[in-house]
């Protein structure tokens, strides 16, 4: 099992937040978010590689996970950790960076105007 780093309240530490944080010290780690219902994000370097909202993967899942703002999360450091346990979303990994990845998750989650 991997060692904790990190966990907290999501009412204090959105998810977005977390990640912001954990991209500024380059973090390979494993978040884990528990509301209702429980997901996963993997950072790489900082970067998200990938999500997992069962049934949901990438940026579905994701896109699920970080309005959350009730329930708690976990920061696990991956040494130590299965690479079979990593969640990796291609749809994800192609996108540079982690201001990408919200701006396309943003755009996703906006009403499309009726017409």
């Amino acid at each position: 099992m991997s060692k904790i780093i990190l966990s907290g309240d999501l009412g204090r530490f959105r998810p977005e937040m977390l990640i912001r944080i954990l991209e500024s010290i380059r973090a390979d780690v494993i978040v884990t978010l528990e509301s209702s219902t429980q997901g996963q994000i993997t950072v790489l370097q900082g970067k998200i590689v990938g999500a997992a909202l069962p049934p949901n993967k990438g940026m579905d899942a994701l896109k699920e996970m970080v309005p959350w703002s009730t329930g708690t999360f976990t920061v696990r450091d991956i040494a130590g950790t299965q690479t079979t346990s990593m969640v990796r979303s291609p749809d994800i990994m192609n996108y540079p960076d982690n201001a990408s990845i919200f701006r396309a998750m943003m755009a996703l989650r906006r009403p499309v105007p009726a017409g």
